[in-house]
């Protein structure tokens, strides 16, 4: 298998709405196959909303990655999926009401 690299996210946040069809979070999407990514001091307030499922208050992370972490993390953000599927809802990290 190929290899696509290894990635960090630092020291970022979202405030916003993130809308879309899956494979989506707040601060990260998806990560690609045989990559690594350490998504650390970052936080979400914004309110996620997914059609089709796979989503993240911080990331939704593929399955297929090994050796992600997310650290000093957090989300407050509202997560949810609109229609009735078989969906991964991740919440990451503290979900802090």
């Amino acid at each position: 298998m190929e290899t696509f690299g290894n990635s960090t996210v630092s020291s970022c946040f979202n405030i916003g709405e993130v809308n879309g069809q899956g494979n989506i979070g707040g601060i990260v999407g998806i990560q690609g196959t045989n990559s690594t990514t350490l998504i650390e001091n970052c936080y979400n307030t914004g309110e996620i909303t997914s059609i089709m499922g796979n989503i993240g208050g911080i990331s939704y992370v593929n399955g297929n990655t090994t050796g992600s972490e997310i650290k000093n993390s957090y989300n407050v953000g509202e997560v949810t999926v609109s229609e009735k599927t078989n969906s991964n809802i991740r919440r990451n990290c503290r979900n802090n009401k």
